[in-house]
């Protein structure tokens, strides 16, 4: 069990009051706390402030939503689940996934701007308001963030529902919801704590993963459609402030990240920022829990081994990306499957008997499963059948790495420093280290190197849609398993024929909220 997890619980529990509202365009909640009588301890604003951490591990968030729904169906990876969904890029305006990521995200907006209006009401030191206002400033920003890549202009709110006309505005132009985005994170960056206060785990926001973070941001406006090429200046500056801390450094064991995910085990160094699960859901114990492992990992129905459908498959250009002597390769992509699927067969220390795997053929890709997290590592006992205690990073340094790479790149083409800092992470891997001798060159090889890298962590579409190949990449993708894949694969081709151009940039408004704030407009094509 987690350290905090009894924390996180009464916490949890009583975010769940903090606002019933379901969505955030409907009414003002009439059973809201009032600030009146509720943000007047130190205890009571903690409280307020997991209530917003909370909507990270919603299940159209970190859960199963980013990484799996929204994020499998790019030239990576897509989903064997075969219906017409998100999952499979064939979806509208009224998809289920694509509405409770938005609602979700504007619940977290609301809990924020309520905290951060009553963050002063206790009598405490500055210096523990600043803690709790440095998250909670920065989880809005984070937000917003999320909103903007997925959604572009979308409405701007920095002050809670008082009425129900609070909530009737129009959508704000991108540019001004990343003005606010970059005001929040970088008011928050300056009174964030370091990583070390949180006493060795990292599922709070601390000062070097808030600069990470805005590294990402800063990148994604540098891209489409933005494309303020001015932010990649400011990208490489927090990059480096990340990288000089001295706070973070590469796991040299790239398998163990992902295991420790499944082990209530925290690597600060590496992972900078991670949304926490726990429990397993079963029994009146309460618990939070994740889909890591269900969605991913060799198929296995045996309820004791914990069953795994996979649904998230790799594509054959993900493996053909790998050399054979990179270790991710046979981790992210398994390279087995179970002889009995029904029981998978364990070792008296717990671990999948290998005698019990048969391995895939050099032929056999297509056939593979997505790997990273499996659930053969987790040592909570009983497993659940669907739900599993794996954390999910959102920020990890090789990503670090790999955005001063290329933020550098695109300033001043390969330098000495740009090219180590991509050649730490392929180090790692036991991959041949790269010498570009272009900017164009080391823009496709850091290009392939975040799939690499960062696969099935929910990046590979906002990473294509900043570099402004989405469409071509996934046409190109479609036309190569058309004419390539086994006949029973070519239908993976689907996810990259029925994007079009309305595809380029963002997902629709969800149709409901059309119903609630009249003066949304839709995003075009929608």
């Amino acid at each position: 069990m987690k350290k905090n997890t009894l924390r996180y619980l009464a916490l949890f529990l009583v975010a769940m009051n903090i606002t019933s509202c379901n969505r955030f365009l409907e009414t003002t909640p009439e059973d809201i706390i009032t600030p009146v009588n509720y943000y007047d301890t130190e205890a009571r604003l903690n409280d307020a402030l997991v209530g917003v951490y909370s909507i990270l591990t919603q299940a159209r968030m970190y859960q199963d939503g980013v990484w799996n729904r929204l994020g499998a169906a790019t030239d990576e990876s897509y989903s064997s689940i075969g219906q017409a969904r998100v999952e499979t890029n064939i979806y509208n305006s009224n998809d289920n996934t694509v509405r409770d990521f938005y609602n979700n995200l504007y619940q977290g907006i609301e809990r924020a701007n309520l905290l951060l209006e009553n963050v002063d009401k206790p009598e405490i030191t500055q210096a523990k308001k600043d803690v709790v206002k440095g998250q909670a400033l920065f989880l809005r920003g984070y937000y917003y963030f999320l909103l903007a890549s997925v959604f572009g202009d979308v409405p701007l709110k920095t002050a809670s529902t008082k009425s129900a006309n609070d909530a009737v505005i129009p959508r704000a132009p991108l540019k001004e919801v990343y003005a606010q985005i970059l005001k929040d994170m970088t008011d928050a960056e300056t009174i964030l704590p370091d990583i070390a206060v949180y006493g060795g785990h990292n599922g709070k926001v601390s000062k070097s993963a808030a600069q990470a973070i805005l590294a990402r941001v800063c990148l994604t406006m540098a891209g489409e459609p933005l494309k303020d090429i001015s932010k990649y200046q400011a990208a490489k500056d927090w990059a480096n402030k990340v990288i000089t801390s001295g706070k973070h450094s590469l796991n040299p064991d790239y398998k163990q990240i992902f295991i420790n995910h499944s082990q209530d085990k925290y690597d600060t160094k590496e992972c900078l920022w991670e949304v926490e699960f726990w429990g397993n859901q079963i029994g009146n114990n309460f618990s939070l829990s994740s889909r890591l492992g269900y969605n991913t990992g060799p198929v296995s129905s045996n309820i004791n081994f914990g069953f795994a459908t996979g649904f998230i498959r790799p594509t054959e250009r993900l493996f053909k990306l790998y050399e054979s002597t990179d270790v991710r390769r046979d981790w992210n992509i398994c390279p087995f499957r179970y002889k009995n699927p029904a029981n998978p067969g364990f070792t008296t220390a717990g671990i999948i008997d290998p005698e019990l795997r048969i391995n895939f053929t050099e032929t056999q890709i297509w056939e593979r499963f997505s790997g990273k997290w499996y659930r053969e590592f987790e040592t909570i006992s009983p497993k659940s059948q669907i739900q599993a205690p794996t954390n999910f990073p959102i920020i990890r340094y090789s990503d670090v790495l790999l955005m001063f790479a290329e933020a550098a790149n695109e300033l001043s083409g390969p330098t000495g420093e740009s090219v180590n800092a991509f050649n730490q992470v392929r180090a790692r891997a036991k991959a041949s280290l790269i010498t570009p001798n272009s900017k164009e060159v080391f823009r496709q090889v850091i290009q392939d190197e975040r799939a690499r890298e960062l696969c099935y962590e929910g990046l590979r579409r906002p990473d294509l849609i900043r570099w402004g190949i989405y469409l071509t990449a996934m046409k190109t993708f479609a036309a190569d398993v058309r004419q390539n894949a086994p006949t029973a694969f070519k239908n993976v081709a689907t996810q990259g024929e029925v994007l079009e151009e309305k595809d380029r940039w963002f997902r629709p408004i969800p149709l409901y909220e059309f119903t609630v704030n009249p003066k949304l407009v839709q995003n075009p094509g929608w």
